[in-house]
């Protein structure tokens, strides 16, 4: 603060200087008015320099930015309201099953051995088995034809093998199970595998792609110009030689799965883009108590993951009829809209900010993207230089005003071959991903 105040004070004093110099300047300098009228404007601002002057002594600094993500933990949420999560679907070998079991391979809750298994059965509440062959082990069961229209989000495996390096899982059209072979060659992308884990341990794999759509109805399968699917086939290893155990392997559905996205802070990713989030469900209003500097402004970006429409009001007051400064309906999912909220109108006050949630249905998401009030023209303030930027040339005299963007292109996953693209990829940053997938640390 007193390098700061410092600063502005060789400012002011440059410029009291300067108007003394005018004030005490010849009259021809102002040959158009008395030398009285020249003195009065001039000892006018230096009043005003001098106000300028008492002014920058002061404590009190506009903040650079107000995170709201920070500030949730003293917020005030309202409007919450309960909701029951769809019912599961599971295949539970304990008897416990929430998915219908078919007459056939009724015995193994309807899942058989397609290839490279033997002596599949169920014992003790576990679907155990042995792989055996060349060809890689494969389980099958067919869905039932009543399931209720949605998509699939993700397979959830809880089982233990004792060796092995993938667990996989395909999802297809047909009623009758497809060949390893045709499956990579027609379906490649239809196939999800995550690193196996083996040992004496149960544990849970979940396998879901992100890029891709699988529609679990006909009504879901059209609007989204896909199959439905029929066939579930899991690949509980890729090793020969080898037991497995599998207690269950649960479908978890779209809706299951929004509606386990809890409200509060979070990472929320949206057309490919994360950000830090303030997840909320309708009606909820979220209530923050902040305090503006000079030109503040609202930086955020508002997104959904429904079907169905979802309005996103801001407003400053708590009362009801306090007027919305924003309100935007989203009817299109997935995507991040941006947005800049000026409340220059409200500079210097401390007020009370809402961010509120509408839609017809309860317990509709919507996200807060990285809510953020800015001021303009505030600098960050000088403070002691960290000792990694103290062993700089300048020893960390100057503040860093930049900020480092580093872009990379065709990296999605539906582009990469370490998640099931059909055209090998092989730059660098492909081999890298590769890596880190196989070692566990990307899904």
């Amino acid at each position: 603060m007193r390098g700061h105040v410092h600063s502005h004070l060789g400012r002011v004093l440059t410029l009291i200087f300067d108007q003394w110099r005018t004030w005490r300047a010849p009259a021809q300098s102002c040959p158009a008015r008395p030398i009285q009228a020249c003195g009065f404007r001039a000892l006018l601002r230096l009043c005003v320099f001098v106000g300028l002057l008492s002014g920058c002594g002061t404590d009190r600094e506009a903040p650079i930015t107000i995170r709201l993500v920070d500030q949730f933990d003293q917020a005030v949420v309202q409007g919450a309201v309960p909701f029951e999560p769809p019912s599961p679907l599971e295949w539970r070998f304990d008897g416990k099953d929430s998915l219908a079991v078919p007459g056939e391979n009724a015995q193994t809750h309807g899942w058989r051995a397609i290839s490279g298994t033997e002596g599949l059965s169920v014992r003790e509440g576990l679907l155990v088995g042995r792989t055996s062959g060349d060809e890689t082990p494969t389980l099958s069961a067919t869905l039932p034809d009543n399931l209720e229209e949605d998509f699939l989000y993700a397979v959830e495996i809880r089982m233990r093998v004792s060796e092995g390096t993938q667990v996989g899982v395909w999802l297809g059209p047909s009623f009758e199970p497809v060949p390893t072979r045709a499956r990579r060659e027609h379906y490649p992308w239809a196939m999800v595998s995550v690193p196996l884990e083996p040992g004496a341990e149960f544990r849970t794999y979940r396998l879901t792609n992100d890029a891709q759509t699988f529609p679990l109805g006909e009504a879901a399968a059209q609007a989204n110009n896909r199959f439905t699917i029929r066939h579930v086939q899991v690949e509980p290893t890729d090793a020969t030689g080898t037991e497995f155990a599998i207690e269950s392997i649960r479908l978890v559905t779209r809706r299951e799965h929004l509606r386990s996205i809890s409200s509060g802070p979070g990472w929320q990713a949206l057309g490919y883009i994360e950000r830090e989030t303030i997840v909320s469900r309708s009606p909820e209003r979220v209530r923050f108590e902040v305090e503006l500097g000079s030109h503040p402004w609202l930086d955020l970006a508002v997104g959904s993951v429904e079907d169905g429409p979802v309005t996103f009001t801001v407003k400053v007051g708590a009362a009801s009829t306090a007027p919305k400064l924003f309100r935007r309906t989203l009817t299109l999912p997935g995507h991040w809209e941006p947005m800049r909220l000026d409340l220059s109108d409200f500079a210097g006050q401390q007020i009370t900010l809402e961010l509120g949630l509408e839609a017809e249905d309860p317990g509709r998401l919507g996200f807060w993207g990285a809510p953020v009030i800015r001021h303009s023209g505030v600098f960050p303030r000088a403070v002691a230089p960290s000792p990694a930027r103290a062993a700089l040339p300048d020893s960390g005299s100057v503040t860093p005003q930049g900020v480092i963007v580093i872009l990379a292109d065709t990296l999605r996953n539906d582009r990469l071959d370490a998640y099931g693209h059909d055209r090998p990829t092989e730059s660098l940053s492909s081999e890298q991903i590769r890596r880190l997938r196989s070692l566990g640390y990307l899904q």
